[in-house]
């Protein structure tokens, strides 16, 4: 009897696949097949909008075909950057899982890794993301189709916390990640090796993160091979941490590596040369050409625009905060108020509040203000800062140092604290990475 059910079984799989098949290859196309110059000329958008509205009315009595078919229809959407469009067709799958499966199915984990994605460029990620942190804790996968999809639903929460400037969070769950469920698995333990370095870079815990990254281009060595663009991303975080550490030679190795992946996959690469080209520009800045690094930034900056003809903000916001950076360290500090100000829209609207990131582009706005002359409208921007940190950081911790000397700045500059100085000296001189920080080099000064 088991042999007969498996049989029936995989008979209604074969039956479902082939209706799936049969609905892209031709029902796409059922409702205006007798016009082919209007199939011609028709939007791709809209093939995909008038599949997309049959479904619910031609399989209304198969929820399983349904379902796949609104599944695939989100994956030509999302293939296309319709993410609005593409997390509706997840969300009616899901919808249908539950009403027909309950809310405990391991499937929903997969469709739930997805909407992440959909969600970071919505601009919900803020809002969904809890949700899809209980989805995660409620759900126990049973095989192991179903703890794959768990552990790469963990991974975009990671990657969630890592964009909401939830470091620590971040940190701590990437952790967990290999702790627990990626010792089996070279890529998954390669890409959460990955994000516990960005983790500890954000949280400037630079020898931690350097090794994170080096375990993780060694593995992604092994399994891609000498030709592959994969080890790209890993070589521009370990150029970064380089040149915080104050290695700039072995960046600019790292760096020349991933320019000639970037240039053989063109195509392919082309958010990655943007960022192998940043990387640049900050190594030129580290040893003393900062000129000539803001001119690299701003037409690397205007390309990302430039691909991004509907965005106008779509620059990576890392990019322009460094910009602004530079024009404080070199005293254009009008012009570094000039790109923070759509920058600090941008993210107040996408980041958590008590976001860390937040924070730091928002000290970049007081090194600006106070050169500036601007010490009144910088001083409820600094408490404001303080009040954040407070709660997050020991206040031996960089980034609480770097936001108390500014504060005693613009509250006192009169005032000379001799043991914050002292301290600042002694964590300057213990942690390399603060060297490659403007607000840092003010604390010491």
């Amino acid at each position: 009897w088991r042999a007969n059910d498996a049989r029936k079984v995989a008979e209604y799989e074969a039956t479902r696949a082939r209706a799936v098949g049969e609905f892209l290859a031709g029902g796409l196309f059922a409702t205006i097949r007798d016009d082919v110059r209007q199939v011609r000329e028709m939007p791709i958008k809209e093939l995909l909008d008038r599949a997309a509205a049959r479904i619910p009315e031609q399989y209304a009595s198969d929820p399983d075909t349904k379902r796949d078919l609104h599944l695939a229809m989100a994956k030509a959407y999302l293939s296309l950057d319709y993410t609005t469009e593409a997390d509706a067709q997840f969300a009616a799958a899901d919808a249908l899982i539950v009403e027909h499966a309950g809310p405990a199915d391991e499937r929903r984990l997969s469709i739930a890794a997805k909407r992440i994605v959909a969600s970071h460029v919505a601009g919900r990620l803020r809002n969904d993301v809890e949700r899809y942190e209980r989805l995660s804790a409620q759900v126990v996968p049973a095989t192991d189709e179903g703890r794959r999809a768990a552990r790469e639903l963990q991974r975009e929460l990671v990657r969630a916390r890592l964009f909401l400037g939830q470091s620590d969070l971040a940190k701590e769950k990437a952790q967990q990640l290999l702790a627990a469920g990626d010792q089996g698995d070279a890529e998954d333990r390669t890409d959460s090796l990955r994000l516990l370095g960005l983790a500890q870079m954000k949280l400037m815990e630079v020898h931690d993160a350097r090794n994170s990254f080096a375990q993780a281009l060694e593995a992604r060595r092994r399994l891609s091979g000498p030709r592959s663009r994969r080890p790209l991303p890993l070589l521009c975080n370990l150029a970064l941490v380089d040149i915080d550490g104050g290695r700039l030679d072995e960046a600019e190795t790292h760096l020349r590596e991933a320019r000639s992946i970037a240039n053989e996959w063109l195509r392919e690469s082309a958010g990655w040369r943007d960022a192998v080209e940043a990387g640049f520009a900050m190594l030129a800045h580290h040893r003393g050409s900062s000129d000539a690094a803001i001119r690299s930034l701003q037409g690397v900056i205007q390309r990302a625009r430039l691909d991004s003809p509907g965005n106008p903000d779509g620059a990576s916001a890392e990019f322009v905060a460094f910009l602004a950076t530079l024009y404080n360290d070199v005293g254009r500090h009008e012009e570094a108020l000039a790109v923070l100000a759509p920058l600090l829209r941008t993210q107040e609207s996408l980041l958590a509040a008590n976001s860390l990131d937040l924070q730091r582009i928002r000290l970049e706005q007081v090194r600006a203000l106070l050169g500036t002359a601007a010490p009144d409208v910088a001083r409820p921007v600094i408490a404001d800062i303080r009040a954040v940190i407070a709660g997050l950081l020991d206040d031996r911790q960089p980034l609480a140092l770097m936001t108390a000397s500014l504060a005693q700045r613009v509250n006192d500059p009169g005032r000379d604290d001799g043991r914050r100085l002292a301290l600042a000296k002694a964590l300057y001189a213990r942690h390399p990475s603060l060297r490659g920080m403007p607000s840092a080099v003010a604390a010491v000064q």
